[in-house]
């Protein structure tokens, strides 16, 4: 973990993570539905799976306490498909101290 993201120019103290696996479109041009989809009737299908507010949190806390991450860089395609998730994180870390910047990788 300290020799990740070492190298990086723009984002030295950067982690990767992830609020979700899959996707709920279909899309030709993409292969992630068919990698993380759900295996119905002999066929792939859209499926994504999000992980709770809380894992998310202890997963940033984590990175921020024990690694000196300062940057997020969000590798799922639908980190903000979920309704609620984006807002209700973000509010948990500022109530929580916890700052780190982001963006989507």
């Amino acid at each position: 973990m300290q020799r990740y993201g070492a190298g990086s120019r723009n984002h030295p103290g950067l982690a990767a993570i992830e609020s979700s696996r899959g996707c709920f479109e279909a899309c030709d041009f993409c292969v992630l539905w068919r990698q993380m989809g759900n295996f119905v009737s002999e066929q792939t299908r859209p499926f994504v799976r999000f992980k709770s507010v809380a894992r998310l949190q202890a997963e940033i806390k984590i990175q921020t306490r024990d690694f000196g991450r300062r940057h997020l860089g969000w590798v799922d395609p639908c980190f903000n498909a979920h309704p609620r998730l984006p807002a209700e994180l973000f509010s948990r870390l500022v109530r929580h101290g916890i700052s780190v910047n982001i963006s989507s990788l």
